[in-house]
């Protein structure tokens, strides 16, 4: 059985993922101006993460994210 989601929760819910995308996208800038290569590493893993948990959160509530 499918829960049915209020108004309320879904705006939240899309405020979230903006916050995902926007962190996302921080990481990635990140990358870019990192000058020490571990640290770029850690924020590109992270940024892929962030990604992926993104994607799966979108395929929950069937939104493409793409």
């Amino acid at each position: 059985m499918m829960t049915q989601i209020t108004a309320p929760e879904l705006l939240f819910l899309g405020e979230y993922l903006r916050s995902c995308r926007s962190t996302t996208n921080f990481l990635r800038s990140c990358t870019q101006v990192v000058t020490d290569p571990q640290l770029r590493s850690f924020c590109d893993q992270m940024a892929r993460e962030h990604q992926i948990q993104e994607a799966r959160f979108g395929q929950f509530l069937g939104i493409n994210l793409q």
